[in-house]
């Protein structure tokens, strides 16, 4: 089948945070074209078109997992995908997202459309357990494309600092850091937010170092080699899995206190451990375009 004979749709988000952005930019690279948006939050809506739409689930599922599972006319590649089992604010436990999307009546879904890609061990362990044909993909962002070594600066960016660890951290830059975040309230609609999340990654991409408590922040530096150092300053340790395994890393305490060696001016190379995921995010995502 050509690729003009297929349609490709593209996850699009309802939060406000950019690193579902970042993850959907990541997926772009491997698509022909858009043809049309996908909400993630509303899969089992028709998503268009004449026929059936591939599209690459890689992200957190989900928001509203009654919305689950994805309507027939979509074809999906699912990797990179996490599974949350925390209760949603004050909702009964048997309805977090990893109850509902795993119950015996959705998970046949996920059996039916395996393996599926699971981002982190956490998502793996729940997947399995469930009975679903499941391995370890890591995220898609770990496939965005080194950065351009002409273009590296001087600053340090810090991402998703408490104030408390931006004043740690610019007390150890010789310049004051260039701050961000990814939680963004502000900026509205998708192409505009789609290009304020390119633009952090080009931030990224510049900096001599980045400082963040966001993993798709540290997994995209690692990816495109900016050091990072990543500060899990969420309680939710299973989301942040990734970023522990793969990115230096140091507790908010340990930070603030001056313990370890990560020296913002003089950072050391990531850890490489992240490269043995790549290939095979690759190779399915590929596959799934061509196929």
């Amino acid at each position: 089948m050509s690729d003009a004979a297929r349609q490709f749709g593209l996850l699009s988000h309802t939060s406000y945070n950019l690193g579902d952005e970042i993850q959907s930019l990541a997926a772009r690279r491997f698509l022909p074209r858009v043809d049309r948006l996908v909400c993630r939050e509303q899969l089992d809506a028709d998503p268009g078109g004449s026929g059936r739409t591939r599209v690459i689930l890689a992200g957190w599922f989900l928001h509203h997992p009654r919305r689950w599972p994805p309507h027939h006319k979509i074809d999906p590649l699912l990797v990179g995908f996490h599974l949350n089992d925390r209760r949603p604010g004050r909702l009964s436990s048997w309805r977090t997202a990893a109850r509902v999307v795993l119950s015996r009546r959705n998970a046949g879904w996920l059996r039916r459309h395996g393996p599926v890609g699971a981002r982190d061990p956490h998502t793996l362990a729940l997947l399995r357990g469930a009975g679903v044909d499941a391995e370890y993909s890591g995220c898609l962002t770990l496939t965005l494309p080194p950065r351009d070594p002409a273009a590296v600066g001087d600053r340090v960016v810090a991402c998703g600092l408490p104030a408390e660890l931006v004043a740690a951290l610019s007390a150890r830059t010789r310049r004051p850091p260039v701050v961000v975040d990814h939680i963004d309230v502000a900026t509205a609609g998708a192409a505009a937010r789609m290009d304020r999340a390119r633009a952090l990654l080009s931030l990224y991409a510049a900096a001599r170092a980045v400082v963040t408590t966001r993993l798709h922040c540290a997994l995209p530096c690692l990816a495109m080699g900016t050091p990072v150092l990543f500060i899990p300053f969420l309680s939710d340790l299973s989301r942040q899995q990734p970023a522990l395994e793969l990115a230096h890393h140091l507790a908010p305490r340990a930070f603030v206190n001056g313990q370890g060696r990560w020296d913002p001016e003089d950072p050391p190379p990531n850890p490489d451990a992240y490269r043995a995921l790549v290939p095979g995010l690759v190779r399915r995502c590929t596959e799934f375009v061509a196929g």
